[in-house]
């Protein structure tokens, strides 16, 4: 199922021990992300086509101690940035892909073609 539209925080709810979460639009929007700063269990993360975030909403590393796998592919472009310069340690298990800018959100938003 693709996300159209989600609150994070609302969504994992009382769930701390999620240790695994994956997260996929066509394209999705996002709001409340850093609500997963809750999930200190959190070992894997991957999104794809999902915005409406920025670098600020993304935790730090601190806030997601058991994270060591970090896929994002096909996100806003300054999070993209920041989250890579912020995760780099992980270095073998960082893909952070398809920075998009507002631009390119705005021209595919509706575009039946685009995928």
């Amino acid at each position: 199922m693709n996300i159209t539209n989600i609150d994070i925080g609302t969504a994992i709810g009382g769930h701390a021990e999620i240790s695994t979460l994956r997260l996929v639009g066509n394209p999705g929007n996002i709001t409340n992300l850093s609500a997963i700063s809750s999930l200190k269990k959190l070992c894997f993360l991957t999104t794809n086509d999902v915005f409406g975030f920025t670098p600020e909403d993304f935790p730090d590393p601190g806030e997601l101690p058991a994270l060591n796998c970090l896929w994002m592919s096909s996100l806003p472009c300054e999070a993209a940035k920041s989250i890579k310069k912020r995760y780099r340690h992980l270095s073998n298990e960082l893909r952070i892909r398809n920075a998009r800018k507002p631009e390119w959100l705005a021209a595919n938003l509706g575009n039946p073609f685009r995928d």
